[in-house]
């Protein structure tokens, strides 16, 4: 009974808007409302955080989706947000104009890692703080948490890496599935896809609880739906959700041998044969190719 339902996935997929992500959601909302106060002029302030949410979320850059991160990395250089400001000289980017790869590889880790390791709302708090003094040391908490979260991700994939060194019979599966007590459930996802890329499969790692529940999260390579493989599985999980690039999940640990090898056999059979595994080769050229003109070329067609 909604009055209204705001969703890019009911356009055409042809639309400029179909691949927007909810920040970009969000921030037409916003724009339709601001219209109808007259206050339009105040709007474009929040396009850095429009930008800051497109690449962190990782979508699809075509369309408007695009030109709204283009104008806001043109706004996020010289944001007016004071923690923006904070986090962006913590991360040794201020004073240069700002990319797409520094967000995503910069700034966007840092204000994930607390939801990764504690609690969200600190995020919050900086992107909304007036206080220069309270956002200086937000920003120097988030940047310690995203370095305790660089220590953590390492140690979780060397033990996922000594744990198959061990058991060799784990890659005889489709899905390479490993789980250990004590892993940070909140970083078992990036884990799990370092470890696709370098097995060129679907992974799942799991946390094991001393109740016996274990938690999950899996990620996918090209070829496999993960989400509708899972699902399949449904009467072994006690939560499921996800696409076919990630997914989430839990399930009583007794249950992993089972999910192991029904997980693998549901991938196997409904993989798409057409998709070669490994990486996509789209063009190359020799090595005295690579130029600076070539480089500077490139980044003209940024962001990707």
């Amino acid at each position: 009974d909604a009055d209204a339902v705001v969703n890019p996935r009911r356009l055409p997929q042809d639309h400029p808007l179909a691949a927007l992500p909810g920040v970009g959601v969000a921030y037409k909302v916003m724009e339709e409302l601001y219209s109808r106060l007259g206050r339009s002029g105040d709007l474009p302030r929040f396009l850095d955080l429009v930008a800051l949410g497109i690449v962190a979320d990782v979508a699809v850059q075509t369309g408007d989706t695009r030109y709204l991160l283009q104008l806001g990395l043109n706004r996020l250089s010289d944001t007016s947000c004071i923690g923006l400001r904070a986090l962006i000289e913590t991360a040794g980017l201020a004073g240069q104009p700002l990319s797409a790869a520094d967000i995503g590889f910069q700034i966007g880790p840092r204000l994930n890692a607390i939801g990764r390791l504690g609690d969200a709302s600190v995020a919050v708090r900086l992107l909304t703080t007036t206080n220069e003094t309270e956002a200086r040391t937000l920003a120097v908490q988030l940047d310690g948490l995203n370095n305790q979260r660089r220590l953590l991700q390492r140690q979780i994939h060397a033990a996922a890496q000594e744990q198959i060194a061990r058991d060799p019979s784990l890659l005889d599966w489709e899905a390479l599935i490993v789980a250990q007590p004590a892993w940070h459930a909140g970083l078992l996802g990036i884990v799990a896809g370092q470890l696709s890329d370098e097995y060129q499969r679907p992974v799942a790692l799991l946390t094991v609880a001393d109740d016996g529940l274990a938690r999950g999260s899996a990620r996918g390579v090209p070829g496999y739906d993960l989400g509708a493989s899972l699902a399949a599985q449904s009467d072994l999980l006690l939560e499921y959700g996800g696409h076919p690039g990630a997914a989430g999940f839990s399930l009583p640990a007794d249950n992993i041998p089972a999910f192991r090898r029904r997980l693998s056999d549901t991938l196997r059979t409904t993989r798409d044969t057409t998709v070669r595994p490994g990486i996509q080769i789209d063009a190359w050229l020799p090595l005295q190719g690579i130029t600076r003109d070539l480089a500077a070329g490139l980044e003209r067609l940024a962001p990707f």
